[in-house]
């Protein structure tokens, strides 16, 4: 018996009003005619389905390239804080080297002090590399700013201590108690006393304001200036006065010259350095 061909199997398809009203249609088809139907259906849901997915891929792309056009713009924000953090960071070691300079005892701060410094009090890292970027040069520029600062107050209490000598001469009394050249009594001598030529120049031993200049009984014609911070200097029995009161001197300008006025034995310069009212040695402050 001959094997039938399995293509040319046919099938009969009946299509059957509802109700049973109306013809009923019949359909031959063969096992091909239905392979044909499944592979064309198969195309187009093929085609359908790389449509779905193209259009999904080009929404995913486009969102994929907006996000690395504010990764970029992110990256060129990120790359001028990084310059400015450079710039920020060089001034600060500059003037890091200056304090270091000025006064030793500004050595080595740990990350608690650091962060102290830059901002003001400890506190937490900002959130995200940008913020913490930008925080890093804000706490630079906070940090090299009060270094500055202190770096000028330094300057400015250097300027205004007494550090050299009134006059250049020789000394020949130092502060303590002491035989009175005057009288032979013993009596507590609050400065120093220093022989030079009449007429050599005397001059301020930092600086200050000019807060009295004028005669002034046993210290003879008499500069006292006033250094800020309860410090001032007294330059006693000179000859002549070279600067009046509310005058602004600096370390090393000339304000009278040596004289023997008032309660002395000859051309010397009388040198006091007062803190608080109180005499202090001034050879603890002379560094020349």
């Amino acid at each position: 018996m001959k094997r039938p061909d399995f293509h040319q199997l046919r099938y009969t398809v009946m299509v059957v009003p509802a109700g049973g009203q109306g013809p009923v249609r019949r359909f031959a088809l063969t096992r091909r005619h239905l392979t044909q139907a499944v592979l064309v259906v198969s195309a187009i849901l093929f085609v359908l389905l790389s449509v779905v997915i193209m259009a999904s891929w080009q929404t995913g792309a486009a969102d994929l390239e907006a996000e690395n056009q504010a990764l970029r713009a992110q990256l060129g924000e990120l790359e001028q804080v990084i310059a400015e953090a450079e710039t920020e960071l060089e001034q600060f070691h500059l003037q890091r080297a200056r304090l270091e300079g000025l006064a030793p005892e500004y050595g080595p701060l740990d990350d608690i002090e650091l962060q102290t410094l830059v901002f003001g009090e400890a506190r937490p890292a900002p959130v995200g590399l940008l913020g913490r970027a930008a925080a890093l040069v804000e706490g630079l520029r906070r940090s090299h700013e009060t270094a500055g600062g202190i770096i000028e107050s330094e300057l400015t209490r250097r300027d205004r201590t007494p550090s050299i000598w009134p006059v250049d001469g020789r000394l020949t009394s130092g502060m303590g108690m002491r035989k009175s050249p005057i009288d032979g009594r013993m009596l507590f001598h609050q400065g120093l006393d220093i022989a030079a030529p009449l007429g050599t120049p005397v001059v301020a031993t930092a600086a200050g304001v000019v807060s009295r200049s004028a005669y002034s009984g046993g210290y003879g014609n008499l500069v006292e200036i006033d250094h800020g911070q309860g410090v001032r200097t007294r330059y006693a029995h000179n000859t002549a006065l070279l600067v009046g009161v509310g005058d602004v001197v600096e370390r090393g300008e000339v304000i009278a010259t040596v004289g023997s006025t008032g309660r002395s034995t000859g051309p010397h310069v009388h040198y006091e350095v007062r803190v608080g009212g109180e005499p202090k040695n001034p050879l603890e402050y002379i560094q020349d």
